[in-house]
């Protein structure tokens, strides 16, 4: 298959392109597109939606190239959910407090007391603590959802390693040129033109569609341009002709 960015030729065994170094769009045993792999779109497929083979994405600490669906890296151990493992064990622990040891406590508590008294106390005991237990239970719940859909792989650092020396440079080019080409515009609309004609000392004329657009300030005519290389200003009265050099 080719490449979608740069049109090189992507083998059944590559992940992803050896010039650019942009993911494959699609599953290597199956053929099945990443990008229809259901949910809104918004995040890529980490797996595809038909055969499950899992992608390949890079660790952010070790750079491997490990399986995508992974939350920890098998090489060096970086783990995406540690704090979210934490917080599923205090959940869990404060779960057992209340579900089992406020109620037992409160019986133990309340048992020496009158018949009637008892249960009268120890039964919002127990219901506040199965209650308390039960919101626990619930947040390690939604605690380990979020650790299984939290990966430590990341596709954008698999992909640096892939790129070629020519791409590097290639891109590095190109951010060059848009660089030079955004200082010359710059430098073209700072282009100062004096205000009045050295001869009959009237304004100056802008020829048309050689300039995109004049700026009237004090004593002077500020003249912005997208184009490169020299330019006439003219003088509206004695037609007094002035060239300039616009880097």
């Amino acid at each position: 298959m080719k490449c979608d960015r740069c049109s090189t030729t992507i083998q059944n065994d590559e992940w992803f392109c050896s010039y650019c170094g942009k993911k494959r769009p699609t599953c290597p045993d199956c053929g099945t597109d990443y990008s229809q792999a259901g949910g809104d779109g918004s995040a890529p497929a980490r797996q595809c939606p038909s055969c499950n083979l899992p992608r390949k994405a890079g660790c952010p600490e070790c750079d491997a190239i490990i399986d995508a669906t992974r939350t920890a890296c098998p090489n060096c151990g970086n783990d995406a959910a540690e704090d979210r493992r934490g917080r599923t064990g205090k959940f869990k622990t404060r779960a057992i407090v209340f579900g089992v040891g406020i109620p037992v406590g409160a019986w133990l508590l309340f048992s020496g007391l009158p018949g009637i008294l008892t249960w009268a106390l120890w039964i919002p005991a127990a219901v506040m603590g199965g209650i308390g237990g039960l919101w626990y239970r619930q947040r390690m719940k939604v605690n380990a959802d979020k650790i299984r859909q939290q990966f430590v792989g990341e596709f954008s650092a698999a992909q640096k390693q892939h790129e070629s020396y020519n791409y590097r440079q290639e891109k590095k080019e190109q951010r060059k040129k848009e660089r030079k080409r955004k200082r010359r515009r710059e430098r073209a609309r700072r282009t100062v033109v004096d205000m009045n004609c050295p001869v009959c000392g009237h304004g100056w004329l802008v020829r048309e569609g050689q300039v995109a657009d004049v700026h009237h300030g004090e004593g002077v005519n500020i003249i912005g341009s997208e184009q490169y290389g020299r330019i006439e200003v003219q003088c509206n009265d004695c037609n007094h002709t002035r060239r300039l050099q616009v880097e």
